[in-house]
């Protein structure tokens, strides 16, 4: 059944449809969603989940210097937090590209979702914070 919905969640962005109906993300515009969320969470952040050690450990390092050894951290922080709290992907592959014109650093990740037996990537730009 190739239009079965496996994901379904809302849009946190809380926009609405033609019918006014709040719209919802299914299958990998969910998991999308739920990647960006748990990498935009701090750890101990009061959220939905109510769990003090949910999300990503990169606040810190997005202060650091904007360098390959800042990225390697990122990326291994990024991997431990997906690995913790979306278990509906196995992860493939997360890259951390320094951009020091923009003082950011470009991640892409990539990830295999299991149920649908599919793989995709999410590109997320992220700024140093000071």
């Amino acid at each position: 059944m190739a239009n079965d919905i496996t994901y379904k969640d809302f849009d946190f962005l809380f926009e609405m449809d033609d019918n006014g109906e709040l719209l919802v993300l299914v299958d990998e515009e969910s998991i999308k969603q739920s990647i960006n969320n748990i990498i935009l969470t701090l750890i101990s952040e009061k959220t939905i989940y109510q769990n003090p050690k949910f999300g990503c450990k990169i606040r810190n390092l997005l202060g650091e210097k904007v360098n390959g050894l800042t990225a390697l951290q990122i990326a291994d922080e990024i991997e431990i937090a997906l690995t913790n709290w979306e278990k509906r992907v196995d992860i493939i592959e997360i890259t951390a590209e320094p951009n020091t014109i923009k003082q950011s650093f470009d991640i892409l990740i990539k990830y295999k979702i299991k149920s649908l037996n599919t793989e995709d990537s999410i590109l997320i730009n992220l700024g140093i914070i000071k």
